[in-house]
């Protein structure tokens, strides 16, 4: 996996959990 790939792939993990966080907070 190149450099790229593995920030995407950072990214995505982070922004999902985020967004989760955000929608349902109180069973993240």
């Amino acid at each position: 996996m190149d450099r790229r790939s593995f920030l995407t792939a950072m990214f995505g993990i982070a922004g999902a959990a985020a967004l989760a966080g955000a929608i349902r907070p109180t069973e993240a």
